[in-house]
């Protein structure tokens, strides 16, 4: 099946599922039909995840929009009609608002294919098809040289800056002391964005020696990885920007060699395990301090994913979908009414810095606590969605975001311009937050990577004659 056929194919079932879902708010009072019907639409999910494998970035994509928001439909088909899916704010968790969040991720789902159809190419070739090389002349070489050494150069330092913040920020190692432990002694991280400029550093570093403009590159990214990867991130107890950033080298590795990096049966395992460490090392932070034995920390980490029959404690994923169903409940209890956009408009006046604009909007993450609701921090994709525009916003606006995300990728794929780079690494660098736990996340990414990019471009027209003779 060629990619275009796969692409139709992908949206007739997306529809379908959309359409299943509806149907199931007509029998909402039936706990039998809605399992039915919701296992369907699993089924359905599972292949369009499926059809989408050939692109790892865009299966990452549809699989964490519609895990997370199936997630909670998944606990109640399983275990049964009443059993909560998360450890946080069982108020929200009701039957009722379980079933019109399975309703808004298939409506998202939906919109998800048709974003990502309309960024997708004609003629890309398969995933197991290599493009021919870009070739350029050696004067416009030239010209591009000075440009990605700049950008490998102030990456290193980037990188080993944020790793320096990271430290500094969360204090004592977790092998020393336990993750939330007010004797680590962290001062905090100063701004959001730390992450950004760490994943710009690493990618920078990566893109410039795989391209040859810089020499003896892969033994200064194994370097400034693991210091900024394992030390200042995984040691510190810190998991989705270290995941983030593994996974934005393996996109981009497809990238630069123009052939799409799809899944293969020989990845799971990888998968497998990779996931199965991070999960361990989520309890492992807490643990390791106290002098637990590795097989009690593996032990506690799945017994906490059962718990009590009734409730399932998975991760991040309960918390987070936790902010889906709380968003979900207060609308459909008018305790706060539909926003209209306006959270979105607040992207922009959050752009400043909280020490230069102390009264800009706060994160929506905190607004459960206003209300007399836990969570575990972050504002799902979802509930952002539906808070603005409502079932309505489920077919739209997941869409566009997954629209962009595939225009940046094609857009480095065919160009393999700097420019191209530096917007695809807006999602990159930051892609598990973004599509994890709030949407601004890739905003603020997209403004930081613009700023380094259009910074280096200076940098270049100002020392170009004195770097002539040091650029090779």
């Amino acid at each position: 099946m060629s990619n275009s056929e796969k692409k139709y194919f992908a949206i007739v079932f997306a529809l379908s599922n959309a359409l299943v879902s509806s149907f199931a708010l007509l029998v909402n009072e039936t706990y039998v039909a809605v399992r039915i019907l919701s296992i369907f639409s699993f089924l359905l999910f599972a292949i369009i995840c499926f059809l989408e494998s050939s692109n790892l970035l865009f299966q990452a994509r549809t699989f964490i929009l519609g895990f997370i928001g199936y997630f909670p439909m998944i606990i109640k088909v399983i275990i049964g009609k009443d059993a909560l899916f998360s450890g946080f704010e069982g108020t929200t968790q009701g039957f009722d608002i379980v079933l019109l969040m399975y309703v808004i991720t298939s409506y998202a789902l939906l919109s998800n294919q048709i974003g990502l159809a309309l960024a997708k190419k004609r003629n890309l070739v398969c995933s197991n098809t290599n493009l021919a090389p870009i070739t350029r002349s050696p004067e416009k070489d030239r010209q591009i040289r000075p440009y990605w050494w700049i950008a490998a150069l102030i990456g290193f330092m980037l990188a080993i800056y944020a790793s320096y913040m990271y430290i500094r920020g969360y204090g004592i190692p977790v092998i020393f002391v336990g993750y939330s432990d007010p004797e680590r002694g962290g001062a905090g991280l100063p701004y959001g964005s730390i992450c950004v400029l760490g994943g710009v550093g690493i990618f920078s570093l990566f893109i410039s020696g795989s391209k040859g403009y810089i020499k003896s590159w892969k033994i200064i990214l194994f370097i400034t990885s693991f210091i900024y990867i394992v030390f200042s991130q995984i040691l510190m107890g810190v998991r989705q920007d270290a995941m983030s950033t593994l996974f934005g080298l393996v996109i981009l590795y497809g990238v630069v060699n123009r052939r799409e990096i799809g899944l293969k049966l020989s990845y799971i395992p990888i998968i497998v395990v990779s996931f199965i460490f991070f999960e361990v090392w989520g309890v492992a932070r807490t643990m390791l301090a106290e002098g637990a034995p590795i097989t009690s920390i593996v032990t506690s980490t799945f017994l906490n994913i059962g718990g009590a029959t009734d409730v399932v404690r998975m991760g991040t994923i309960s918390p987070i979908a936790t902010t889906f169903s709380n968003t979900v409940w207060m609308i459909e209890n008018n305790i706060i009414g539909y926003s209209l956009g306006q959270s979105y408009w607040e992207w922009i006046l959050r752009i400043p810095p909280e020490a230069l604009y102390p009264n800009r909007p706060a994160d929506y993450a905190w607004l459960f606590s206003e209300y007399g609701l836990t969570a575990g921090g972050g504002f799902f994709e979802l509930a952002e969605v539906y808070m603005n525009f409502g079932l309505l916003g489920a077919l739209i606006v997941p869409g566009i975001v997954s629209f962009l995300i595939a225009k940046s990728y094609y857009y480095a794929f065919y160009r393999q311009s700097m420019f191209s780079y530096f917007l695809l690494f807006s999602f990159l660098t930051i892609f598990l937050r973004g599509t994890w736990y709030q949407t601004f996340a890739f905003f603020r990414a997209f403004l930081v990577c613009m700023l380094l990019y259009f910074t280096y471009i200076f940098i270049v027209q100002i020392l170009r004659p004195a770097t002539r003779g040091i650029i090779h």
